[in-house]
């Protein structure tokens, strides 16, 4: 059996640093996150709440755009339902753009500005980057 790897690393305190802190794997920046004790044994036991605490983008989406999905019910019982096109689009463009970008993210850790500069990254015309937006902002929960 191998070892399995954490989503986190932790640091010891040091001489700028006087509390354990932990780094997430899934964060491009390996930025620090402080966890206010002087204890290991409280510090992993923190980064490991915080791991559990927050499901991953690519969870929390399994089911946007889906006859699971509380939006795409909720649509559909009014007079105007979404079409098996537009959903199919719709599912699509969170499949192609969103879950490969934003999958391994924790919710807590995607952030406005992130986003929209990922967005300026894709190789699609403005309405279309807008739309692929729009199916984040448009679901707001599953």
């Amino acid at each position: 059996m191998g070892r399995q790897r954490l989503e986190y690393k932790l640091k010891k305190p040091n001489a700028h640093h006087k509390y354990w802190r932990y780094v997430l794997s899934s964060d491009p920046k390996q930025s620090e996150i402080s966890t206010q004790t002087k204890v290991k044994y409280e510090a992993e036991r923190i980064a490991k709440e915080e791991m559990t605490a927050t499901p991953l983008f690519g969870e929390y989406a399994q089911d946007f755009f889906t006859t699971k999905c509380r939006l795409v019910r909720r649509r559909n019982a009014s007079s105007k339902p979404f079409t098996q096109e537009m959903l199919a689009l719709k599912r699509s463009h969170v499949i192609k753009y969103l879950i490969p970008a934003f999958g391994q993210v924790r919710l807590k850790d995607i952030k406005t500005v992130g986003f929209e500069d990922w967005r300026l990254t894709l190789p699609l015309a403005n309405s279309a980057t807008a739309y692929v937006a729009l199916c984040c902002r448009k679901h707001g929960g599953s």
